[in-house]
């Protein structure tokens, strides 16, 4: 962990932008499952299409 990637952690679609391009994959292909507030704020801010999973432990 370093400070630059704290600020790129969730909210921030930093990664889910990085993943996206890494598979080559299309925005309208893909589906963001997430269990979090900050996971469907992510997506958002991607423009993914999202869902949300409640999970007993969350």
């Amino acid at each position: 962990m370093t400070v630059e990637s704290f600020r790129l952690k969730k909210p921030n679609a930093h990664y889910l932008e990085r993943a996206l391009e890494d598979l080559a994959a299309s925005l309208e292909s893909a589906l963001y499952v997430g269990d979090s507030e900050t996971d469907i704020v992510a997506a958002e801010r991607a423009v993914l299409e999202s869902t949300f999973v409640r999970r007993s432990h969350c």
